[in-house]
């Protein structure tokens, strides 16, 4: 059908308005509802994991693109997804390690490792710097061999700064390497600062120090401290009580201030050096796929193990008094032994010949629970709590902790607030601490003993 002009421009006028019309309401709704600006995921170039759902990977694009902090390209994201995962069963003794991070706990735990051989904290300079702080150096070490000493602050690590390294960690992992390698350490010293560059080497972490203090009269104490039950305490342990019973003291103070545990097993042979022949401890495990047992002190050695002892030494079990020395940083292991102490003392009736142990300081951490690694089949490995480890006689301490003898609590008193404290004494053993104020809690312990023979 052919328009007429009339009919034309009525239709072009119908069109317009409908036009009009349209983009009216489009504009009203759009108004109406504006969309937010749309964030597409953008594919990036992390590697997919097997069995994790897109919307990880969703995740790490969206930081990527528009994080203030964005996300590091080399993140380890087996890593993180292994350690969320153990983290999810709320152990807080729970941990993944890779295998090289897992190599360097066992190493730490044996005492015996590479490195330039000091104990240390961290600490902060007159102006507030982070610093590293020597509290020992280890004898044959290549710390000692370069002429560090107790005292010294690091303040750099190959000439920089440990405020540039990002702080005491990550200056502690700088000046970790391989046996035969160098490392300059920037020392400050009596308010100077020198260089000392120091060999690393193969070292043998100290855990045990002695000394001989006085008791009223002329008696002596032999106090040994004990930092950790490493694979090489038991040794040192041994050693120490044996030349101080051959010396002729008359009582025996164990100071196991900030000592977090260790092996079980280390701490098992060392009490089963102290105790006549009877329990020691009873493991209890949750899961039915491990069988619980006991661990028993039989002729002077812990039973179904095998020691590194001698027959002689073998035969020993203590017969002087003594004073455990605890605070709020003595766990796991620590408490273990104090226990074990603590219970055989007490009872009389199985045990009369048992000495007296007199347990002085502050209520302890109060971890009674027992840690296994496994190794997972790419070699990493995962440690966990398994089951909980009973004292020789008494209730479990776990999340409790071990509360010292009536009449010997110095937690009020107390002035040692930092492991240095013990480390930076003039001497080993002194009742004065560097700051020149009384170690309380050790002079209430000699109170304990000078009590046997007034």
């Amino acid at each position: 059908m052919q328009l007429t002009k009339k009919q034309f421009w009525l239709f072009i006028a119908s069109l317009l308005l409908v036009a009009a019309l349209t983009f009216g309401l489009t504009f009203v709704f759009t108004r109406q509802a504006k969309p937010e600006p749309e964030i597409r995921y953008v594919p990036v170039e992390y590697p997919a994991v097997d069995g994790v759902p897109d919307r990880y990977r969703e995740l790490c694009a969206l930081l990527r693109l528009y994080s203030y902090y964005g996300l590091p390209e080399d993140t380890d994201f087996d890593g993180l997804l292994a350690r969320a995962i153990v983290a999810a069963t709320k152990d807080p003794y729970a941990e993944y390690f890779t295998a090289a991070e897992y190599a360097e706990y066992r190493a730490d735990l044996s005492g015996e490792f590479y490195g330039i051989g000091v104990t240390v904290d961290s600490f902060e300079t007159a102006d507030g710097s982070p610093a590293i702080r020597l509290l020992d150096v280890f004898t044959g070490s290549g710390a000692m061999a370069a002429g560090l000493q107790k005292g010294d602050l690091i303040v750099a690590v190959d000439g920089t700064s440990l405020t540039d390294l990002g702080g005491a960690n990550a200056a502690l992992d700088r000046i970790r390497g391989e046996e035969g390698t160098t490392v300059t350490l920037t020392v400050l010293r009596d308010g100077k600062t020198a260089d000392y560059p120091v060999t690393r080497g193969d070292c043998t972490k100290k855990t045990i120090y002695t000394a001989y203090v006085p008791l009223d009269g002329d008696r002596t104490a032999a106090y040994i401290r004990i930092t950790a039950f490493n694979t090489v305490t038991l040794r040192e342990f041994v050693d120490a009580v044996a030349a101080a019973e051959n010396a002729g003291v008359s009582g025996l103070l164990f100071d196991l201030r900030y000592n977090g545990g260790g092996y079980l097993d280390t701490v098992a042979q060392m009490l089963a050096y102290l105790l006549p022949d009877g329990d020691i401890s009873h493991i209890r495990y949750r899961s039915e796929a491990l069988k619980d047992y006991d661990i028993r002190a039989k002729d002077g050695k812990m039973t179904g193990a095998s020691t590194t002892l001698t027959a002689e030494e073998i035969a020993h079990a203590v017969t002087l008094p003594m004073a455990v020395l605890v605070n709020g940083s003595t766990a796991s292991a620590s408490e273990l032994f104090t226990s074990a102490l603590r219970d055989y003392a007490a009872n009389d009736e199985a045990y009369p010949d048992f000495p007296d142990v007199t347990i002085v300081g502050s209520n302890t951490y109060g971890k009674g629970c027992l840690q296994t690694a496994r190794s997972l089949s790419d070699g990493s490995y995962l440690k966990m709590t398994v089951g909980l480890y009973d004292p020789p006689f008494g209730e479990n301490y776990h999340g409790v902790g071990i509360a010292p003898t009536a009449g010997y609590n110095t937690e009020k008193e107390a002035t040692d607030k930092r492991v240095g404290d013990l480390y930076l004494k003039a001497t080993e053993g002194s009742t004065t601490l560097p700051d020149g104020s009384q170690d309380v809690t050790l002079v209430r312990a000699l109170d304990t003993l000078n009590a046997h023979f007034n």
